[in-house]
């Protein structure tokens, strides 16, 4: 059997150039899940990211959980949806697609860095302002790679699994990084609206200096609605599910 996997996807929450994200994120993964149909692969798992599921508050919520980011004005997490919205389309169509939305992904190899690893980097050399309270699911990168096998192998067609591991509070998250970096941990707990101006402040700062902004408004406001997932479908299915 062919399989294929795709990750057609700019990751970052800013850009200079919105509609970057869209032209990816979304026409690039038109056009490679076309390419897929024609040429016949018989299995194609597609990456896909938690955010398309929302950020639903406290209680975890699994892969049945309704998109709700449209007012964050985050490029990242609609152009994503709307990816996703695509590849269920070419499900319809005949081609055999396994989504999975991995969480907040970490670990070694990081070399751009991504948004996940530019946190911890932050938080590592004392680059993080503060923080506002929020949360979070973590997973390793190995974990999520090997859930791609998985899912190559295992996954039914049409459905979407979730991969993560721990929910953290942000707090917690930036207190277990800096006690393995040996620093102190950001301890200057922001207001939400005051963080959001600072996201802005931020992302002004980033159009003169064409660096990433250390947070940005979108951010703020996803963090604040807390993405806390259940992820046991994929672990049920997947993993403890026999070939």
């Amino acid at each position: 059997m062919r399989h294929v996997i795709f990750y057609c996807c700019i990751f970052f929450h800013w850009t200079p150039n919105k509609r970057l994200p869209y032209e990816v994120n979304v026409d690039g993964t038109k056009a490679s899940l076309q390419a897929a149909l024609d040429a016949g692969i018989q299995k194609v798992v597609y990456t896909s990211t938690n955010n398309t599921l929302g950020a639903h508050g406290p209680i975890p919520v699994d892969e049945n959980a309704e998109f709700n980011h449209w007012k964050t004005g985050d490029h990242y997490s609609i152009s994503k949806y709307l990816a996703e919205i695509e590849a269920r389309n070419f499900v319809a169509k005949g081609l055999p697609i396994v989504i999975v939305n991995p969480t907040l992904v970490i670990g070694t190899n990081d070399i751009k860095p991504t948004p996940s690893g530019q946190m911890i980097i932050d938080v590592a050399t004392g680059k993080m302002p503060g923080y506002i309270e929020g949360g979070t699911n973590v997973i390793a990168v190995e974990d999520v790679a090997l859930g791609h096998i998985f899912a190559a192998k295992k996954g039914r067609v049409g459905e979407r699994y979730l991969f993560g591991n721990k929910n953290i509070a942000v707090s917690d998250y930036f207190k277990l990084i800096a006690d393995i970096a040996g620093v102190r941990p950001p301890t200057m707990k922001i207001p939400y609206h005051l963080a959001v101006a600072l996201g802005y402040v931020f992302e002004f700062g980033a159009f003169i200096t064409k660096k990433p902004p250390v947070v940005t408004a979108s951010e703020v406001r996803i963090g604040k609605k807390q993405e806390f997932y259940d992820c046991s479908k994929a672990v049920k299915e997947l993993v403890d599910c026999p070939i």
